[in-house]
C-alpha cells in the first residue's frame, strides 16, 4: 500500500513548474511564434528556418539536422507542403529558454497527411526574440478508439 500511496504522490506532482495549458503571455508569444512559421511555410518553405538559432538541432523521423547549413537545408527542401497546422498543447519553463509541446499537422501537395508529435527548446536571442534550439518530433498515434467503435 505504501508503494502505491508514493507512486500517486509521484503522479500528483510530477506536473513541471512553470507547465502552462491555459493562456499566459509566454503561451501567447510561443503561439505568435508557431503562426509566423505557418505563414512562413505558406510563402517560401526554405524561410521557415530562420525560426531556428544558429546552432539549432531537429530530430525525428530517424534524422538528426544540426547547425544553420542543415536546418536551411532541411526547411529549403520542404517543398512538397501545402498547408501546415501547428497545434500548442503545453508551454513551460521560464522566458529565457522555454519548451513547447504540440502537434504539426502537414498537408502534402499530394494530399498525403502528415500529423506528428513535438517536444521543442527553445532560446531567447539577443534581440529579444524566441527561436528554436532543439526540436524533436515523433509520428503521432493514432486516435484510440473505444471497443466496438468504427
Amino acid at each position: 500500500m505504501r508503494t502505491l500511496r508514493s507512486m500517486v504522490f509521484l503522479v500528483a506532482f510530477s506536473v513541471p513548474a512553470g507547465a502552462q495549458g491555459t493562456a499566459t503571455p509566454l503561451r501567447a508569444e510561443v503561439e505568435a511564434l508557431m503562426a509566423s512559421m505557418v505563414t512562413a511555410l505558406k510563402t517560401n518553405p526554405a524561410s521557415v528556418a530562420r525560426f531556428y538559432t544558429d546552432d539549432a538541432s531537429i530530430m525525428g523521423g530517424g534524422q538528426r539536422y544540426i547547425g544553420r547549413e542543415q536546418i536551411d537545408r532541411y526547411w529549403r527542401e520542404a517543398t512538397m507542403f501545402s498547408d501546415w497546422t501547428l497545434d500548442v498543447l503545453e508551454v513551460g519553463g521560464d522566458g529565457t529558454s522555454p519548451w513547447v509541446r504540440g502537434r504539426s499537422t502537414l498537408q502534402g501537395r499530394s494530399g498525403r497527411t502528415m500529423i506528428t508529435e513535438f517536444v521543442s527548446l527553445l532560446k531567447r536571442q539577443g534581440d529579444g526574440t524566441l527561436r528554436f534550439y532543439v526540436d524533436i518530433y515523433v509520428a503521432a498515434s493514432p486516435m484510440a478508439r473505444p471497443p466496438g467503435g468504427e
